[in-house]
């Protein structure tokens, strides 16, 4: 199987967040403004109570960096994404049943299955990941066929394990 796409800052920063997904993160959207919230609002009581504003600052400045946590990775990542020269060139994978060969800007590749150690996908990605979650080749659904994705996730059940 041949594909070949253009990799768009969108597209990566849909890939990463797939690589980074774990249970903590998905509650520390919710838990950290929470949390954040109630800095603000008890250092807002306890001072108004007590007619002594000294921890106000401090309070505030924690709680306002928590309630804008979960801002923070989409941020992170389209500032990495414009320095990126993965972005910049045309990604072509050739999969075949004892290789990936992977030719994008800056990686000329070819591994065998063994060296990738699952695949995942959502909605909008496939991600086959080496070495856990710090490397991963991302292949974006937005550029192949529902004839293609069927095909390729055939392929990659058959090879490797689905997280």
């Amino acid at each position: 199987m041949h594909i070949e796409y253009q990799l768009t800052p969108k597209d990566f920063y849909q890939a990463a967040s797939l690589s980074q997904r774990k249970k903590f993160a998905r509650y520390a959207l919710y838990i950290f403004p929470a949390v954040g919230l109630y800095f603000i609002f008890a250092g807002l009581r306890t001072a108004f109570a007590y007619d002594d504003f000294s921890g106000v600052p401090s309070l505030g400045i924690s709680g306002c960096l928590l309630v804008l946590f979960p801002l923070l990775p989409n941020l992170l990542w389209r500032l990495q994404s414009r320095k990126n020269p993965l972005l910049k060139g045309i990604w072509k994978i050739d999969i075949n049943e004892d290789s990936i060969e992977v030719a994008a800007p800056n990686i000329d590749s070819k591994y065998a299955w063994s060296a990738y150690s699952s695949f995942t996908e959502d909605k909008h990605t496939f991600l086959l990941r080496q070495q856990g979650t710090a490397l991963f080749i991302p292949i974006p659904k937005g550029e192949l066929s529902a004839l293609q994705i069927d095909e390729l996730r055939t392929i990659l059940q058959n090879h490797l394990p689905h997280k």
